[in-house]
This record gives structure tokens, C-alpha cells and sequence, in this order.
């Protein structure tokens, strides 16, 4: 069988088999996601409807026995629609990739094709994965926006009907004991108090690198660093690993708070701003929600899935096969007001 013919006559190269593929390799997730905050579902449809219920709770007067009953309110429900958009990447292979494949080992001809195919499934899955992490981010920041850093796809605040709470001061450079426990029992109070009666098992501080730099740095909280990192380097021995430096993976718990900077960034721009830091509830059922969409194309309906992938027709010079890796995501806070910033500075 000619190389070129198995991509069109070969069952690994349809659309089904090639998305199969893609979604078992190996997921390298940013931290969002490895931090399983987002309640992954796909969904049959584009998009979704947000339903909000805005239960108030009020304090019941006494009436006699047998008497009449306080009658409650409608609870009022207020729908949003949501649109997932889609991350598309296309990569082509070369015929002069393709051409006299030969086997390693005890593969054959086509075995050596489909490595190769897989290979360049792996090239292009970072990206859609990279971006959809920049998206959950956006989520936990309240504004998801696109690749270019600037255009708002989803204004969470805006969508919700409410105003982001106040920026909270961190002046680090200047800041005692005192007035750094204040701004943070500030943040806490303001998301407990915005959950209502919804139980939080943690809130979470992702810091740029300065903020992060400053913070660990300062006299009131240096000394408390010091020690965590200490414990924490000490503990990774022990479970066989010693890391020198700064310990990424574990979380400094501080006033209420668990700190740690953010390492992601595009070019020399970090997915968190610089001098800021988010500030985000854990552990609350429902609160961050991740859906997939179905592909947009023939095939690709029913329950949507993290990613496609599929083949393109070959170029009209005949000279290369277009791979594409698609996904269609939609990442939602559904409390935006529960998200706040802290800045580093007055």
C-alpha cells in the first residue's frame, strides 16, 4: 500500500481514531490543572445556561401555635448563555516526512506512519493545553480573555451583575506584622462573607514574581518562609527527593492563605500581572466548572471531549497532509464575586 493512500484508506487516520488517540497520550497539565479545581464535563450542545438562584436567607419571626405561617418569597432565577470558542491548530506533515518509511524493530511500514502522526499529535497538543490553562486562569482572575492578552471573551463580573471587590494594598516593602494580617483577614472575611453559608476548606494566592519575591521577603513574613522551607525541604528528603531552592510544589500557609507564585507566562509576559496577586476560594462544590464542546465539524457531534484531532485533505500540490487539533472549552467561575487581587505597593 502506498504511504500517502493510508491516511485516507487506513482506520488509524480517520477522525475518530486519531481523537482517540490524542486524548489518551500523556496530559502535561499546567498548575490549575493539576491543582483539580475545575469539575470537568462535556456537554452536547455549544454552549450552556447558566442558571443563578438568588435565595436570600432572613431571620423568621414567631407566630402562635396553629397560627398562620411567615410565607416565603420566590426564589428568583436569573439564566445566562454561555458560548465556547474554539482552539484550532493545524500542523502539516510532508510528503518527504512520509515518503520511504521504513520500520524500526518489528514495525511495519504503516506502524511507523501512525508513529510518526502521534509524534506531531504531541508537537501541537501543548499549545491548546497551554491556553486552555491560560483560560482557567483568566476564570480565576474573573476576565477570560483571548491569546493577544487583550480581547475579553467572558467577563465574569459583567455577565454575574456584580463589581469585583476592591484591590487589596499590600505595601510589602513598608508592611509589619500588623498591617500585612489585616489586608489578609481583609481577603478572607470579604470570600467567606461573599460564599454566604457555603462551607471553604482553603483560599489560594497564586503571586506574580515580583509580588511573590517581595512578600517572602518582607521581615514580618520571612522568618515564617524560612522555617516552611526548611519543613518542607526536609519532608521532600525523606520521601527521596531533595530539592534545593525554592520548593514550587507545596503551597506556604500564611495567616489563612496558601501563597506560591505562578510560574506561567508568554514571552516575557506572566499570565498573572505583574505586582498583583489572585486571590480564590477551594474546595467549594460547583464553584469552577470546565465544559467541552462537540467539534464543529461532520463527526465530531454528541458528547464533547477535551480535544480532536483529525486529517485534513491533502494540499492541492499534493506535497503535504494537514493534521488539526482542535478543542472547544468553555471555563466558568459561577460566584465571580468571591475573586480578588491583592497589588504590591500603597
Amino acid at each position: 500500500m502506498p504511504t500517502l493512500d493510508a491516511f485516507s484508506s487506513h482506520a488509524a487516520f480517520n477522525m475518530r481514531s486519531l481523537t482517540d488517540s490524542v486524548n489518551r497520550m500523556p496530559y502535561v497539565p499546567g498548575r490549575i490543572s493539576s491543582m483539580g479545581l475545575f469539575e470537568e464535563r462535556g456537554i452536547t450542545t455549544s454552549g450552556i445556561m447558566v442558571e443563578e438562584r438568588d435565595g436570600v436567607l432572613g431571620l423568621v419571626p414567631t407566630t402562635p401555635r396553629g397560627g398562620v405561617a411567615t410565607q416565603q418569597g420566590l426564589n428568583l432565577r436569573t439564566a445566562r448563555n454561555f458560548e465556547t470558542r474554539r482552539l484550532c491548530l493545524v500542523r502539516n506533515i510532508n510528503v518527504d516526512e512520509i515518503l520511504n518509511v521504513r520500520a524500526f524493530g518489528s514495525e511495519n511500514g504503516l506502524q511507523a506512519l501512525e508513529s510518526l502522526v502521534n509524534a506531531t499529535l504531541q508537537e501541537m497538543i501543548p499549545s491548546v493545553d497551554m491556553t486552555i490553562e491560560y483560560q482557567q486562569l483568566g476564570a480565576l482572575k474573573g476576565t477570560i480573555v483571548d491569546a493577544d492578552g487583550t480581547t475579553v471573551i467572558y467577563n465574569l463580573f459583567t455577565e454575574f451583575g456584580v463589581t469585583q471587590e476592591t484591590e487589596v494594598a499590600f505595601n510589602l516593602t513598608a508592611a509589619t506584622l500588623q498591617t500585612l494580617s489585616a489586608a489578609c483577614n481583609t481577603i478572607v472575611r470579604k470570600i467567606q462573607d461573599n460564599l454566604g453559608a457555603v462551607n471553604v476548606m482553603g483560599i489560594h494566592a497564586l503571586c506574580s514574581p515580583t509580588f511573590w519575591d517581595d512578600f517572602t521577603g518582607n521581615a514580618a513574613v520571612n522568618s515564617s518562609f524560612d522555617r516552611w522551607m526548611g519543613v518542607s525541604t526536609m519532608t521532600q528528603q525523606i520521601g527521596g527527593f531533595i530539592r534545593e531552592g525554592h520548593v514550587r510544589s507545596i503551597p506556604f500557609h500564611w495567616k489563612g492563605i496558601d501563597w506560591e507564585e505562578y510560574r506561567g507566562q508568554l514571552g516575557s509576559t506572566s499570565f498573572v500581572p505583574t505586582d498583583k496577586a489572585i486571590f480564590f476560594p477551594v474546595g467549594v462544590p460547583g464553584l469552577y466548572k470546565q465544559y467541552y464542546a462537540p467539534a464543529d465539524f461532520e463527526g465530531g457531534q454528541g458528547m464533547g471531549l477535551p480535544r480532536y484531532a483529525r486529517r485534513l485533505p491533502t494540499s492541492q500540490d499534493g506535497r503535504s497532509v494537514p493534521l488539526e487539533v482542535s478543542s472547544y472549552p468553555l471555563p466558568i467561575c459561577t460566584r465571580p464575586k468571591v475573586l480578588m487581587v491583592g497589588r504590591r505597593g500603597a
